[in-house]
């Protein structure tokens, strides 16, 4: 059971961003800021955040837009890089679920949000996750072909390239 609470302090180095952990079934982005306004966190808690998955070549991610608290921003992931346990995942019916953690500068966490993916939003990020798996590339091909992304397309500008999305 995943046990992220309120005023909970996770442990982490990484500076302000988005980064991305998965753990029993459970696509966990925790979202840190410096300084999350009482506005943002309400508006957090109160706003429908939009989640949608994408494939852009070799580069899978996700877009989170929750609009006043946090504009379009991609997360990016590699498949090279995920555990024997996700990849047993991707064979087995049970739809993924999706925890959103608010964290400010003293890594405390702020908000949450969470629900469970519908099974077509599962079912599409698995057949694009399995097919990606037979695709022939590196490490290295991966962070070549993120970079160009990343300097060629704002967060927003990938939009033309999801799968599915849904609103939490």
């Amino acid at each position: 059971m995943i046990s992220y609470k309120m005023e909970d302090v996770v442990e982490t180095t990484i500076e302000d961003g988005i980064w991305l952990d998965f753990l029993e079934q459970t696509w966990i982005f925790f979202i840190k800021d410096s300084i999350w306004v009482d506005e943002e966190i309400q508006t957090f808690k109160k706003k429908k955040l939009h989640l949608s998955y994408f494939q852009k070549g070799i580069v899978d991610g996700f877009l989170i837009d929750v609009n006043d608290v946090i504009e379009t921003s991609d997360v990016p992931f590699c498949i090279l890089d995920v555990t024997k346990d996700f990849l047993n995942t991707l064979k087995d019916n049970q739809n993924y679920n999706a925890l959103f953690l608010l964290i400010d500068g003293s890594n405390k966490i702020r908000a949450r949000k969470e629900g469970a993916m519908s099974f077509e939003v599962s079912s599409v990020i698995k057949h694009c996750l399995r097919e990606q798996r037979m695709n022939d590339y590196d490490e290295k091909a991966f962070n070549i072909a993120l970079t160009k992304m990343q300097k060629r397309y704002e967060p927003y500008e990938l939009e033309e390239f999801i799968k599915t999305s849904q609103d939490f």
